[in-house]
């Protein structure tokens, strides 16, 4: 991998990493009182309104966040132009889908209150829809520093504040009223910083709108088709079982989101870099076959430890005795953890690529694999298990499947080239020798957050005793990883230029 794009990659991937445990230490406090406090219909609730206002979403956002970010990183001269013609258009696309979501509202029997905070939901995906051109603007720059002050003052204000409310009795309705007020706050930040990138603003050209909406079609389907066989489950889960099963499957589902954050980051740091070496073979294929390479590495210990510490967990964040059925539905989820983190870089190098058309058609396969597997398997799983997010749970891994084996079949061949299959091995070897390490220690009944890093460290130095990875590659972190490159890459004196 090139040293320059090395270089870029590590800086935002550093940057929104630390955003990410400001964020995700945050999320886990709000987790130990949300779910406890709220119960499991209230959740359920919560959690339904949430998933419906992401599909709708989609429909203003119409795959913003790749073409967008992908005409930036070509084209940063024009990021005033592209900026306006994307804001315009999202506004008409919300005032469509505002019409849309009110209809849904009235002819669904969901509750009162619900209605309500799905209302409220559909308000906010106005400056939701602004503030994901300026993210993307950010990303094309390579420059994620200010939307993670955006990320992290959201999360906190909605940590403490619905901690507080919860404290005080507050229902789902309030905690979804504070998580609106978040995100308003983190549009404000991404408005006011966004003058470091966007030096003037230009007229409005309906033209040029049209014109970046046809560009961002393929995006947009592929996105509406991803989120939907993403989030579908909970929709048909809140129509076929009871709210206390929702609630269950909604508790693990958010942990699993959650767990996201890893391919999620580095797919932010990778996708503008591969948007812009698309011409050049021999770093895109490098950058790709390591991007991967890590992803695996990264995976893996994770999809062991939650594979085997889900009842812990669901204990810590939820309470076993609520929600004592989301520990299997936690098992099923971390067996597909390496499964979605593999399909999130797949996917990355297809959006950078011209393979859009076939990515699409592979997320329209996956929503009819999903919504088929789940409308079979939710019905089963509860009427012999009496928990039909166990069937949820199964169609979400068998989707995921579907998606990595025709991800691997479209990308392109050169993206590649100089790959090494030995690393992928020597991770699922070191994955199987850290299952027997966690199975040994739970005999030993230590307390299991110990013995999660304890069988880390083990990971680690089973990694470096394999020489999985290449001299340069630990010379390269050595250099670049110490705590006065970090600072300032986390905290940057210089101005964008």
């Amino acid at each position: 991998m090139n040293k320059e794009i090395a270089k870029s990659i590590l800086k935002n991937t550093a940057v929104l990493m630390s955003s990410q445990v400001i964020t995700w230490t945050m999320s886990f406090i709000l987790l130990l009182f949300l779910p406890r406090y709220l119960g499991t219909v209230d959740y359920g609730r919560l959690y339904v309104a949430g998933s419906i206002m992401t599909i709708f979403l989609l429909f203003i956002d119409f795959g913003g966040r790749y073409s967008i970010s992908k005409e930036v990183a070509r084209n940063r001269d024009k990021v005033g132009e592209i900026a306006v013609s994307a804001i315009g258009i999202r506004i008409f696309f919300w005032a469509i889908s505002f019409i849309f979501l009110v209809i849904f509202v009235i002819f669904t029997n969901y509750h009162r209150l619900e209605k309500i905070l799905i209302i409220i939901y559909g308000i906010s995906m106005l400056w939701e829809g602004v503030r994901k051109v300026l993210w993307s603007c950010f990303q094309g720059f390579e420059k994620m520093r200010f939307p993670s002050i955006g990320a992290i003052t959201d999360q906190i204000f909605v940590t403490i504040a619905a901690v507080t409310a919860l404290l005080l009795g507050a229902n789902f309705l309030v905690i979804g009223i504070i998580y609106t007020i978040g995100s308003f706050i983190n549009f404000y930040i991404h408005l006011r910083y966004s003058s470091l990138i966007i030096k003037e603003i230009p007229k409005f050209r309906f033209n040029d709108s049209l014109n970046l909406v046809k560009k961002g079609i393929p995006y947009f389907f592929w996105s509406i088709f991803g989120i939907i066989y993403y989030r579908v489950d909970a929709i048909m889960l809140s129509f076929m079982t009871p709210e206390t099963v929702v609630g269950a499957y909604g508790a693990a589902y958010r942990f699993f989101d959650i767990l996201m954050f890893i391919p999620s980051i580095f797919s932010i740091a990778v996708f503008p870099i591969l948007s812009r070496i698309y011409k050049d073979k021999e770093n895109l294929a490098s950058t790709t076959t390591k991007s991967i390479d890590f992803i695996v590495l990264a995976g893996i210990p994770v999809s062991v430890i939650i594979f085997i510490f889900s009842p812990d967990i669901v204990d810590l964040f939820y309470g076993l005795r609520q929600y004592s059925s989301s520990v299997i539905i936690l098992k099923i989820f971390s067996i597909g953890v390496i499964l979605v983190y593999i399909d999130m870089i797949l996917g990355t190098a297809i959006l950078a690529s011209s393979k859009l058309k076939e990515w699409t058609l592979v997320a329209l396969g996956a929503v009819i694999i999903n919504v088929g597997f789940n409308y079979i398997m939710i019905p089963f799983t509860q009427q012999n298990y009496h928990n039909g997010g166990i069937g949820a749970a199964i169609a979400t891994l068998i989707t995921e499947l579907f998606v990595m084996l025709w991800a691997l079949k479209i990308t392109p061949k050169e993206n590649f080239i100089g790959a090494k299959p030995i690393i992928i091995i020597k991770a699922l070897l070191n994955g199987i020798i850290l299952f027997l390490c966690l199975y040994f220690l739970r005999q030993i009944q230590i307390f299991w957050i110990a013995e999660a890093f304890i069988g880390l460290v083990i990971y680690f130095i089973l990694l470096l005793a394999l020489k999985v990875f290449e001299p340069q590659e630990i010379k390269f972190f050595k250099e670049y990883s110490t705590i006065k490159n970090l600072k300032n890459i986390i905290l940057p004196t210089k101005d964008i230029k």
